[in-house]
């Protein structure tokens, strides 16, 4: 059984947009990874714009001239129900405010909602209708793994600190002296 999502967008006009995420909707997993990979707006549009999502990847779409299906997927890449699986009325839900969304939408275990104006992920606490800060409630979490903390805390990605120190100094084992 899956963890299930929703990850939304307010945009800059005040309304929202909304999509579906069947699997791994956990703080751990597609909680990290909208923070981590879809920092973008434009890539947040893009991926809520494909409308329901089978997975979550830190891509919305495959290198060019890669195949990438539901039955087939590219690791990496976000599966869609409509475009890779052909299935109808896939679309986002689309809401004229944050006030109807809070109301009206179809929330699931979590809901994700990137605000345009702030260029911020939120976490939507149905309880209260607040957005609880993403970042915040990871740090508070216990089921996000420490090493993502200390990253998320120290604002840079442990794999690019590392990858500019092996480019800078040599091998990053001799930089350690492991």
């Amino acid at each position: 059984m899956g963890t299930r999502s929703t990850i939304a967008i307010l945009l800059n006009d005040g309304t929202v947009n909304s999509g579906y995420c069947h699997w791994d909707g956990y703080l751990a997993h597609n909680g990290l990874i909208l923070y981590k990979h879809y920092q973008d707006v434009n890539k947040v549009k893009e991926l809520i714009n494909l409308g329901s999502m089978s997975s979550l990847g830190p891509e919305v779409n495959p290198p060019k001239g890669v195949q990438h299906s539901y039955d087939k997927p590219y690791e990496g890449v976000t599966t869609f129900y409509g475009r890779d699986r052909g299935e109808d009325d896939q679309e986002p839900s689309a809401f004229p405010s944050l006030e109807e969304y809070v109301k009206n939408g179809d929330f699931q275990e979590y809901d994700y909602v990137f605000s345009e104006p702030e260029n911020k992920w939120y976490l939507l606490n149905t309880r209260n209708g607040k957005l609880d800060d993403l970042r915040e409630v990871m740090l508070d979490s216990d089921d996000v793994p420490a090493d993502e903390k200390i990253v998320m805390k120290n604002g840079k990605i442990f794999n690019e600190i590392c990858e500019e120190l092996e480019h800078k100094d040599g091998p990053l084992e001799a930089i350690l002296k492991v």
